[in-house]
């Protein structure tokens, strides 16, 4: 029965990367729209390390689904089933996650929904009122130059 402990925290694991993940994207109070607008790649003028936020952003759900494919996985080995298929998911998770890393690292630009803070470019740019008043003055302006 130990193992089962150990499933759920697999599982609660993926959930709470995919939560985290959501959150972020949505955007649904003023601090994660100015979060994501102020800090985080692509939409900040002042990024930090640009690069590793945009291989990770996009890869975030991914492995959070991966995280509760290994569970998938590790409950179809201790009940003595097949775990071929759950395998088969979390290598193509993997893969993805891969392909995406390369993509960018090569400055390939993925598309605005893939990062969080695009709910909330969105929003800014149908209540400017609003963008002036939550943001600073340079991502105001940045915020502009890319409209």
């Amino acid at each position: 029965m130990a193992h089962w402990g150990a499933l759920a925290m697999l599982v609660v694991t993926g959930m709470v990367i995919l939560s985290a993940w959501a959150f972020m994207w949505c955007g649904l109070t003023c601090v994660i729209r100015r979060i994501t607008f102020e800090r985080l790649y692509p939409w900040a003028p002042r990024a930090a390390i640009p690069k590793v936020q945009a291989m990770m952003w996009p890869a975030m759900p991914l492995l959070g689904f991966a995280w509760i494919g290994v569970a998938g996985m590790d409950i179809r080995i201790a009940s003595g089933r097949d775990p071929l298929v759950a395998a088969l998911f979390v290598a193509l998770l993997f893969v993805l996650v891969l392909i995406l890393a390369v993509l960018a690292l090569c400055d390939h630009k993925l598309p605005d929904y893939c990062y969080p803070g695009w709910r909330a470019k969105r929003y800014y740019l149908k209540h400017p009122e609003c963008a002036k008043k939550e943001l600073d003055a340079p991502t105001y302006r940045h915020l502009l130059s890319i409209s």
